[in-house]
């Protein structure tokens, strides 16, 4: 744990939160409006608090991201280290975990005000463990706050409090490998210069198009400017095993990861939905080399990704978004969530299994089992795009995709969802 001072300007989305957020008298953020990353598992062996607490304790000390914090300084956002604050720990108890095959009403009571919650006060802990147990089963709720953290820092938390686990349970020495640093990680950015030469070529690849890019079929004259951008719509589509699997087939033939595939494939099926190629927001993970995979903090950055026309292939989506040329830093203020654009896409990393020992096991919740979580209805919301695209892999031949979305801009989300399957199976061909 470094105790050097340090003081950085903020990364990628951080940027974004830090402005809309609301800080406390000395700058430093104390609400924003971007949820927490969060996964609930589910134990039915016994499991031994003690030992719980002490894995996760030993998984979460060291992570220096966890002592960061938000600060705006006039215009300017900073991550600056502050005082090291332990992790959440705490236990609860209920007559029952689930109630018709999803969460319990006094379940979502306890677990919601976590997930949900926005706030990184200094001194307030940015991580959590949360455990509720009804007798027969034991549920962890792992939640980190979002202005340290990304969906692949909270796989690789998740591993690492697995770890710290099955060595207490061997009765071995809590000796756990080091993760990144992320100020390191900050330190290894490209500089100005190239940066400067990425968005020239940014701009070359997007000249053609005016954001917010072109409109859907479905619209007669484009959505009103003041409807376009404001979500009203939630809607959750299964994704048929065979799309999943032809992606997974794709990622193995171009020799890349099947994220890519899935973020090719919704390209190609908005283009497909559209009057036109249509560039889309897409949020990647600000990996300079393979041992930033192991750096925990908020890597995620959005950038523009160029759309080939609608009758090319998904290998050429694919490609055109490989060689497309990296957006770090400043970059963002361009091409990035600053700018409103129809289209974008997220990819979430798959939750990875909870092995606490060879048979103590935990399964991610998924689906209809966290259905209470979900609120009946959603307020509209202001969006940087008229449309947003998540992918969630729950495994190797199941996924699902939420599609957000203005009303006025996509009456027809499924149509998406439907060309995106269609894109993957035709690429990849017989995957039955």
């Amino acid at each position: 744990m470094s105790e050097e001072p340090f003081s950085r300007p903020a990364y990628g989305f951080q940027r974004r939160v830090g402005q809309l957020g609301e800080v406390d008298e000395q700058g430093y953020l104390v609400s924003h409006p971007q949820e927490p990353l969060w996964d609930i598992y589910t134990v039915t062996a016994e499991v031994d608090l003690d030992q719980l607490r002490t894995a996760w304790r030993a998984a979460t000390a060291d992570i220096d991201t966890l002592n960061f914090r938000l600060r705006r300084v006039g215009d300017r956002v900073l991550t600056e280290r502050l005082a090291p604050v332990p992790a959440g720990f705490d236990v609860h108890s209920v007559p029952k975990a689930f109630a018709d095959g999803a969460l319990h009403p006094d379940v979502v009571a306890l677990v919601d005000p976590l997930v949900t919650g926005r706030h990184c006060a200094p001194g307030a802990p940015t991580a959590w463990l949360r455990v509720v147990r009804d007798g027969e089963n034991t549920l962890l709720t792992i939640v980190v706050d979002h202005t340290v953290g990304d969906g692949w820092s909270l796989a690789l938390l998740v591993r690492r409090f697995a770890m710290a686990h099955r060595l207490l349970r061997a009765g071995k020495p809590l000796e756990l490998r080091p993760l990144g640093g992320f100020a390191d990680f900050l330190d290894r950015l490209p500089d100005a210069p190239t940066r400067r030469r990425n968005l020239d070529r940014w701009r070359e690849l997007l000249a053609d198009t005016t954001p917010p890019g072109p409109p859907t079929l479905f619209e007669k004259d484009g959505p009103d400017p003041d409807r376009a951008f404001l979500l009203d719509t939630h809607h959750v589509f299964p994704v048929e095993p065979r799309a999943t699997r032809a992606a997974n087939v794709l990622a193995q033939r171009y020799g890349t990861n099947p994220a890519e595939i899935w973020v090719a494939a919704a390209i190609l099926a908005a283009t497909r939905n559209s009057r036109g190629p249509q560039p889309s927001i897409t949020m990647h993970h600000g990996r300079t080399r393979r041992a930033d995979f192991r750096v925990f903090g908020p890597l995620t950055e959005a950038h523009v990704t160029p759309a080939v026309p609608a009758d090319r292939t998904l290998e050429d989506q694919w490609r055109l978004g490989r060689e497309s040329p990296p957006l770090f830093g400043e970059t963002l203020r361009e091409e990035g969530l600053f700018t409103q654009r129809r289209f974008a896409i997220d990819h979430v990393p798959v939750s990875p299994p909870l092995v606490l020992d060879r048979e103590v096991r935990g399964r991610s919740l998924t689906g209809k089992e966290l259905e209470p979580l979900k609120p009946p209805s959603k307020e509209p919301i202001p969006s940087a795009a008229s449309v947003w695209i998540t992918i969630y892999p729950l495994g190797v031949e199941r996924a699902e995709v939420l599609v957000e979305a203005a009303s006025s801009a996509l009456p027809e989300p499924e149509s998406i969802v439907a060309a995106m399957r269609d894109a993957l199976v035709s690429a990849a061909g017989d995957v039955d």
